[in-house]
């Protein structure tokens, strides 16, 4: 009796999604901006930082995360102009009272 020796089935396992690692710096960022609003701007500061060296770091195709970074990038902006503004405003109402030096006499 003979032996028949089959080949071995072979099987085209490809991976069936996107497995490039995230960038950290698009999840700091898009994070650091919500808490923009409560920390008084100083998470929107941090989130702009971060947000623009995660515009760097998914540039190509080595990781994910470029709209999480663009989403913190615009959270942060939109949470620095009011202090911005609140700001220029307090320094100009300083500027234009005399600074507080009148003393009455």
């Amino acid at each position: 009796m003979a032996t028949t020796n089959y080949a071995a089935p072979t099987v085209n396992v490809r991976p069936t999604g996107d497995y490039r690692p995230t960038s950290t710096l698009a999840v700091v960022s898009l994070v650091t901006s919500l808490f923009g609003f409560v920390t008084f701007g100083l998470g929107s500061v941090i989130a702009i930082v971060t947000g623009h060296f995660a515009i760097r770091d998914t540039r190509g195709e080595a990781k994910k995360g470029r709209g999480s970074a663009v989403a913190g990038l615009l959270i942060g902006y939109v949470g620095v102009v009011p202090i911005v503004v609140l700001s220029i405003i307090v320094v100009l109402g300083f500027a234009t009272s005399g600074g507080g030096t009148n003393t009455g006499y």
